[in-house]
């Protein structure tokens, strides 16, 4: 199996669910939007607000290691990861999925909100370089992953066996990838963009 098998088979997929990936990405969508515009609740703001700060902290001091950033990314990737193979199993947990695409957008929009009103500048290159394709790639993740869980879900469901979980390794292997290129990515984002920053400054 190559790479051009794969993308063949999420055209297809794609093509065949087209309504099920629409509608996840305008929840997606949605999600982020409200994350940015509605008045968050004090605790929410306080938790994103730390992780922010932390989060800039990792990416422009020179005393937090490099690699913090990439091991956090992973796994923060590998449970997004884990709820896709859990729905997979077991169809019941398919909902959890939903659930993700929409958490994933809602804390991108406060992310979005928390870098622009407190960190201006360098939020708004954070965002743009950092955040925004991490976003798009965990996203794109979970909504393209959507009808291979709920085919194997329910395939899985109807046979009482994981018989059929063999067919969705490869793809679970696929988007394993993904994740990893997504933490490489942003690793080498903050090595050469940012990281040169904490040193003229």
């Amino acid at each position: 199996m190559n790479l051009s098998f794969f993308l063949g088979e999420c055209k297809n997929r794609i093509s065949h669910y087209k309504l099920l990936i629409l509608t996840l990405f305008l929840l997606f969508l949605i999600s982020t939007m409200c994350g940015i515009i509605i008045i968050k609740p004090t605790l929410i703001i306080q938790f994103c607000h730390g992780y922010c700060e932390n989060y800039m902290y990792k990416v422009f001091s020179l005393e937090s290691g490099i690699f913090s950033v990439l091991i956090s990314r992973c796994i923060g990737n590998a449970l997004f990861l884990a709820v896709v193979c859990l729905s997979s199993t077991v169809i019941f947990v398919f909902p959890l999925q939903i659930f993700a695409i929409l958490y994933r957008g809602f804390i991108f929009g406060v992310e979005i909100f928390i870098l622009f009103a407190y960190y201006t500048v360098g939020g708004f290159f954070v965002v743009i370089l950092l955040l925004l394709p991490q976003a798009i790639l965990c996203g794109g993740i979970l909504i393209f992953s959507t009808p291979f869980s709920l085919e194997c879900g329910l395939t899985t469901f109807q046979t009482r066996s994981l018989e059929h979980m063999r067919g969705f390794l490869p793809w679970l292997a696929f988007f394993g990838t993904i994740c990893l290129f997504s933490a490489l990515l942003e690793f080498f984002t903050v090595l050469i963009f940012f990281k040169p920053f904490a040193l003229i400054l």
